[in-house]
């Protein structure tokens, strides 16, 4: 158990994590007392009672079948722009170990994606192993289950570059702050 003590009165959030397990935020509101106290009271905000995490994990390995050490490994779920267009929102990273081996914990149940990147620089391959993103297999966690053997087989594919300019609607003059693009 645990309690905050001098802050100044107002509304918070206190989060708890581990390693290992999904990260639980519960809410705590301080009071002042006496009335001309800047400091809230003490308040108690009980146990927050942390749920096993679920775990992504596999072996990364290049197109001969050889471990890759330090590739970056990336766990996402979709999210859908208000478009349309289907977006990936990163909820886990890991990086494989000198035997190609990953682990990604403290994932909640849910529908992932698993994409790795070589060192060296190549594009992204999607599990089980695309560089199309629109190729990806769905992995499916269950509450308190981990998805082992989840293993990527890197491909080249260089990286391109894209370059141009940005401009505003034709006779707006408005500017493209905070604009988003996608290539």
């Amino acid at each position: 158990r645990f309690s905050l003590v001098g802050l100044p009165p107002g509304a918070y959030s206190v989060t708890a994590t581990r390693a290992g397990f999904v990260s639980k935020t519960a809410p705590a509101t301080l009071k002042a007392t006496p009335a001309d106290s800047d400091v809230g009271d003490r308040v108690d905000v009980g146990d927050i009672a942390l749920q096993s995490g679920s775990a992504i994990a596999g072996l990364i390995v290049d197109e001969a079948g050889k471990p890759v050490a330090k590739a970056a490994v990336n766990v996402t779920r979709a999210v859908y722009a208000s478009a349309g267009e289907r977006m990936f929102m990163t909820e886990g990273r890991a990086e494989s170990n000198a035997a190609g081996e990953y682990r990604v914990d403290g994932l909640t149940p849910g529908h992932y994606f698993l994409s790795a990147q070589a060192p060296d620089g190549n594009a992204s391959t999607f599990f089980p192993g695309t560089t199309n993103a629109a190729n990806a297999s769905m992995i499916t966690i269950r509450s308190g289950l981990d998805a082992p053997g989840m293993d990527v087989r890197l491909f080249p594919a260089p990286l391109a570059t894209v370059s141009g300019t940005v401009a505003s609607p034709i006779g707006t003059g408005d500017s493209f702050l905070g604009g988003l693009l996608w290539a």
